[in-house]
């Protein structure tokens, strides 16, 4: 299933790169700049979304982000997504600049080629994406998958997460895997067509709430060296034209970071409003994952510096080879190439903004 998204994407890919070389591809970074040297904002930024208890939702709800654009007289178009593959899609299309999607998306887009920079960590994943099981459907243990059917989002960090899972516990080709979107794996659950899924909240909350149990959580799958997060990535034409855009959204994460860590009750209200969820869920799904603080991302375990570049590196390095391993991905780029693709220049430059 998985091997036939990327096929998908890939001709998706080349058709765009096809259609642009017909209407006016090439446009670089310096298109921006005036004859005087001044740089011409864009009219309209559109930055890719998805509906999730995260810094970003907290950060639109609070014009921070719009605080920034606006000055420069540029309007923010917010674009809701479903899933990770979509995101992919749309950042290959050029429908949006920036994109909020997990990490396995985001190995596959750099795998495909795909020319985007990552700038931001949203969430580390923790228990906010776990496996659930049917009560009564006799499955105590991950091995008790075997010859099951569980859902997940192809090509998301849930569906990396269950792939880990199911390896470590050596059933990786006894378990049929459907690919779900969350809205559909909790249709399924409630007509009793699937006993197990991976996913995150509010989906996995409501399958736990309609007779669930948890199994194990990322988490747990920590332990065996499965690490997952919600990131965001920025096209690298855009960056290129316009970094200085690139940091202010940057800054505006780290805002509403700070609104989280010094006041959660006023950020689990906010998003339990935003995204229509109940207060007590919008705070189990903000414990249920890892917010970190710009000295946090600039640490070693995650970006790094711009002169020495963190464990990220090799933790998207690790999940390209993991996904060749499993035939969801042709290729792993090398090493290099993930160097290229985690940038933490553009948190550096977001902490100088904030201190002016």
């Amino acid at each position: 299933m998985k091997k036939l998204f990327v096929k998908k994407l890939f001709r998706f890919c080349v058709l765009v790169t096809l259609i642009s070389s017909f209407i006016g591809c090439g446009k670089s970074g310096g298109d921006s700049a005036s004859g005087n040297g001044e740089v011409t904002y864009p009219k309209t930024v559109k930055i890719g979304t998805q509906k999730l208890v995260e810094d970003e939702m907290l950060a639109i709800h609070e014009g921070l982000i719009q605080k920034y654009f606006e000055e420069k007289g540029i309007e923010c178009n917010f674009i809701n997504f479903d899933s990770g593959a979509d995101v992919n899609a749309a950042l290959v299309s050029g429908s949006i600049d920036f994109g909020n999607f997990g990490t396995t998306p985001a190995t596959v887009a750099t795998a495909l080629g795909i020319e985007t920079e990552l700038i931001w960590l949203h969430a580390v994943i923790g228990a906010g994406e776990s496996l659930v099981v049917k009560n009564g459907s006799g499955i105590k243990s991950v091995k008790d998958l075997k010859g099951k059917r569980v859902a997940t989002p192809v090509a998301s960090t849930s569906h990396f997460a269950l792939l880990s899972a199911l390896k470590d516990a050596g059933i990786e080709k006894d378990v049929t895997i459907l690919d779900m979107k969350p809205s559909d794996i909790v249709a399924a659950w409630s007509r009793g067509d699937i006993e197990a899924a991976y996913v995150w909240n509010p989906a996995l909350g409501n399958c736990e709430e309609s007779d669930g149990t948890i199994l194990i959580g990322s988490d747990d799958l920590m332990e065996i060296g499965c690490v997952t997060a919600d990131t965001e990535v920025v096209r690298k034409e855009f960056a290129k034209a316009y970094p200085e855009l690139v940091s202010y959204y940057v800054a505006a994460m780290i805002e509403a970071g700070d609104i989280y860590r010094e006041s959660p009750e006023k950020a689990a209200e906010i998003l339990s409003k935003q995204l229509d969820i109940s207060l007590d869920e919008a705070t189990k799904q903000m414990n249920g994952n890892v917010w970190l603080s710009a000295e946090d991302a600039l640490s070693a375990d995650y970006f790094g510096t711009s002169e020495k570049k963190g464990n990220l590196v090799k933790v998207f390095k690790d999940t390209a080879d993991f996904l060749v391993s499993q035939n969801s991905i042709d290729e792993a780029p090398g090493l290099e190439t993930f160097e290229e693709f985690v940038n933490p220049a553009y948190i550096e430059e977001a902490v100088k903004i904030l201190k002016k």
